[in-house]
């Protein structure tokens, strides 16, 4: 399997990869999925992009898989929107790529050591992260607080996050919302802060929530109708909202995918793949009107 990893300082990457992402020790499960390349007559205007010695090469691919509906193992494959865009990359550029599962606190620090060629699981899009990796857009997002339904939790502003717990995925920018409300509203009023509990999925900090560990989620708002439609009226997603975000698929600075990854994210924008993706998992108020490839 080829391997597209530019030489970074180790030390630096090491120390960069624990700041960004947190020191985790989780195991990624490999789905050994691969995406199928399109055929001459479905490949769109990224294929022309393809640098030669990358033809027919098999690539790799590493999503979340266990954050519906971004990504999640069902009857042994990974599913979800971030592998069918993947997969729809793969048939509009005729690159193959093998798609991996892992839990979000191993994918940076994997992708940085060079295991995977690229890395969709939506990522925020930050400047610390700019500084080890390039990035090509593909949505938009926000800090939700969920609760119970049930819960005498109301959250209608940002000092109301204050003296509560919260439960949230490790690593996530949902972590740093808190964090940054807690510096920027409890401490300056004096309020108690907010405490964070962290987990390597969505289901295990959704799970804190309903068995009483804490008293809401910070998680991000376009994974909070996925869970709506699959548990009814037993959440409710409070009125405050953290600020707007935008993610994307993260790559190696200067990796020779990142104009053939924004040549196909285009593609799929006007021949409305895009669309047909985002509306099959209900989060199309999270697309962009146009990807960008973000260098720094």
């Amino acid at each position: 399997m080829r391997r597209l990893h530019l030489t970074v300082h180790a030390a630096c990457a090491v120390l960069l990869a624990a700041a960004i992402a947190g020191c985790g020790d989780s195991e990624d499960s490999s789905s050994g999925d691969s995406s199928s390349p399109g055929s001459d007559a479905t490949l769109g205007a990224a294929a022309t992009l393809v640098p030669a010695d990358l033809e027919g090469e098999s690539l790799s691919a590493v999503v979340m898989q266990d954050y519906p509906p971004y990504g999640f193992v069902d009857n042994g494959e990974i599913v979800g929107l971030n592998p069918d865009i993947i997969r729809a990359i793969s048939a509009d550029s005729g690159l193959d790529f093998k798609i991996d599962g892992s839990s979000w606190d191993a994918m940076i620090p994997g992708l940085q050591a060079g295991r995977w060629d690229l890395m969709h699981a939506s990522a925020i899009i930050t400047p610390d992260r700019l500084e080890i990796f390039d990035f090509v857009s593909t949505d938009k997002n926000y800090t939700a607080f969920v609760t119970e339904a049930d819960s005498d939790v109301t959250i209608e502003e940002a000092t109301d996050v204050c003296g509560l717990s919260f439960s949230v995925v490790k690593g996530s920018v949902d972590g740093t919302t808190v964090e940054d409300i807690n510096e920027n509203e409890c401490e300056p009023n004096g309020l108690e802060p907010a405490t964070l509990q962290t987990f390597a999925g969505n289901d295990a900090a959704i799970l804190a929530a309903t068995s009483g560990r804490v008293d809401a989620v910070s998680m991000s708002g376009s994974t909070v109708p996925d869970l709506m439609e699959k548990t009814g009226d037993k959440f409710v997603e409070q009125p405050f909202q953290g600020g707007v975000t935008y993610g994307g698929i993260a790559l190696e600075k200067g990796s020779p995918l990142g104009p053939v990854v924004l040549q196909a994210m285009k593609d799929l924008v006007e021949n409305g793949t895009y669309e047909d993706i985002y509306s099959k998992y209900n989060s199309t108020a999270s697309m962009l009107d146009e990807p960008e490839l973000i260098t720094g």
